[in-house]
């Protein structure tokens, strides 16, 4: 439709002078990314809120199948594969009783039988990082060198410990 020199069109009830299509995909997308954005914060919360409730009401309890039974244990479960990630970060950062939800969640269990928990819970680190739910590099300091109040740092994936840092 033409009013005067401008070419107006409508979209969905509203009016909007006619845009580039490359204008419109970078404003659909944009709207896409702050939506994926709003939805992995809540998603990030509501996993934090059901960790914190979970080890406090499981503080005290010494059967595993009830410590699986929880409610929020079981909600984490049920976040899937969005909160896939999360809970290997978890795991990482303070490992837990988390191997069950890791099995129901992906459907494999990697630890091989008769492995203790340290075993198992570092092989499902490995499981993770080979699959990309956690980084394979880790912002450790291998060598410094200072030049007149100046650090300068290098990053090394972390594939063995390093065995001292030089300075």
């Amino acid at each position: 439709m033409l009013q005067g020199n401008r070419s107006i069109s409508f979209r969905h009830g509203r009016k909007r002078a006619t845009e580039s299509k490359v204008a419109r995909l970078h404003r659909r997308s944009s709207r896409r990314a702050h939506r994926d954005a709003d939805l992995s914060e809540d998603v990030a919360a509501e996993f934090s809120r059901h960790v914190q409730k979970w080890k406090d009401e499981t503080r005290h309890v010494s059967s595993i199948k009830a410590m699986i039974a929880h409610p929020s244990y079981r909600r984490i479960i049920g976040m899937g594969k969005d909160g896939l990630r999360l809970l290997f970060q978890e795991l990482e950062k303070q490992p837990d009783h988390w191997l069950v939800a890791l099995n129901a969640m992906t459907g494999v269990d990697p630890a091989p039988a008769g492995a203790t928990f340290e075993q198992a819970v570092s092989v499902w680190l490995e499981w993770g990082r080979e699959r990309g739910y956690l980084p394979r590099w880790s912002a450790t300091l291998i060598s410094r060198t200072i030049f007149r109040n100046c650090a300068v740092a290098a990053i090394c994936p972390l594939t063995r410990p390093t065995p001292r840092i030089t300075a």
